[in-house]
């Protein structure tokens, strides 16, 4: 994503420069937030599960990329199971975040 960062300001722009659509057959929505001045951004890519299943309901289960100022990358999951038994739904590398 470095190839990106400082080259544009508008979301759109951002995932085309990525090489990344809008939607794909697992992403009912792929959605992207520039990084600020400082290089952060909560959700800098973030997909909306296209058919959850088990995980949750339709619209409310996403996997976001959040990006630090020093340019790491930290999965995040929402609305997944949680409870005992639950981090198997969990994607490699993910954590459970209430938002």
């Amino acid at each position: 994503m470095a190839f990106v960062e400082g080259s544009t300001t508008d979301a759109a722009e951002y995932l085309k420069k990525a090489g990344l659509a809008t939607s794909s057959g697992n992403c009912s929505t792929l959605a992207a937030t520039v990084p600020g001045s400082d290089g952060a951004a909560a959700a800098a890519l973030s997909c909306t599960v296209a058919n959850p299943g088990r995980l949750g309901t339709a619209g409310n289960v996403k996997v976001t990329l959040a990006r630090s100022a020093d340019g790491i990358y930290t999965c995040k999951v929402v609305g997944f199971p949680t409870g005992t038994g639950s981090e198997k739904y969990l994607p490699a590398g993910c954590t459970a975040s209430a938002t």
